[in-house]
């Protein structure tokens, strides 16, 4: 294997944090030079895009990016394919969010602005599979409530208003992750085969018994899968 290490730049999910990557960062530090970013103050994924392409510390990197985050590493691909050496996509989507889930989006912000806690609760139970352990729930649920207050309204807007990433898929040409759980309700399998299918250097992974929140259900496979396609961009650069 080879001593040289990626620079790998990790993306979280909606109203997560660097923890949601915690396990990854260890197993993969052999093999790849890690900084998180965080969703700052914007309201849209293409901002955010922006903000995270000049945050990121060096000029070329791999990039992966969980859910929320898998929409801004779409959109930073889109804005500089040059820089990015290879991409993973993590639970995730590239469609753009469905007309007819504007109005209860809009009702939540309504309701969290009012001072309800109860739609981080259903939030929090979307990325919950059949599988997923009670002790992945509590720190799911106790990450996101702690993220709420900050982060709720503006990712509501992102997610409400993304892009369409599917009209770019095709010109994505680098070894690109799409990983998901098998039993993510938010994010089914069915969308990340639709995204393998497009993109031309594209290999899938679904890990059975698992929901949506894979990095923290099933950190092993995940780190398994993380490091098969950083070797791959390593022999892509050999």
């Amino acid at each position: 294997m080879s001593k040289l290490k990626s620079s790998l730049v990790l993306l979280p999910g909606s109203l997560c944090d660097q923890e949601m990557w915690s396990e990854q960062i260890a197993a993969l530090d052999d093999v790849a030079s890690t900084q998180v970013i965080l969703w700052d103050r914007e309201e849209s994924v293409v901002a955010a895009a922006e903000n995270a392409l000049a945050g990121v510390q060096h000029q070329r990197f791999a990039l992966a990016g969980f859910s929320l985050g898998g929409y801004v590493a779409l959109e930073m691909v889109r804005q500089a394919p040059h820089r990015v050496i290879g991409l993973a996509l993590l639970d995730t989507s590239g469609r753009p969010d469905r007309p007819e889930n504007k109005p209860s989006r809009l009702a939540n912000i309504a309701s969290f602005e009012s001072g309800s806690r109860e739609v981080i609760d259903r939030f929090a139970e979307l990325t919950f599979g059949p599988s997923t352990p009670s002790a992945v729930k509590a720190a799911i649920s106790s990450t996101m409530h702690r993220n709420a207050g900050a982060f709720y309204a503006l990712q509501q807007t992102a997610m409400m208003t993304r892009p369409d990433a599917r009209v770019s898929l095709t010109k994505i040409d680098c070894p690109t992750l799409v990983l998901c759980g098998a039993e993510d309700r938010a994010t089914p399998p069915e969308i990340h085969r639709e995204m393998m299918a497009a993109i031309r250097h594209a290999h899938y992974v679904e890990i059975p018994d698992a929901g949506h929140m894979t990095t923290l259900e099933a950190p092993d496979a995940v780190s398994k899968a993380m490091r098969m396609w950083l070797v791959e961009i390593h022999g892509e650069r050999a």
